[in-house]
């Protein structure tokens, strides 16, 4: 086993790097929509998803 994790230690650690930043992301979002920020970064009177984006 330890083995396998020498031989591919660069794939193992991209991937770990690649989840990390992907979870980072998800987790920014779900802050930010908490505190009433919008993704999209314009006015919500002419956006047809305006009744699902702040509930």
């Amino acid at each position: 086993m330890i083995l396998y994790v020498i031989n591919n230690f660069s794939t193992i650690s991209l991937a770990l790097l690649i989840t990390a930043g992907l979870l980072g992301i998800i987790v920014k979002m779900k802050c930010d929509r908490k505190n009433g920020k919008s993704s999209c970064g314009s006015s919500c009177s002419g956006c047809p998803g305006a009744k699902t984006c702040h509930k």
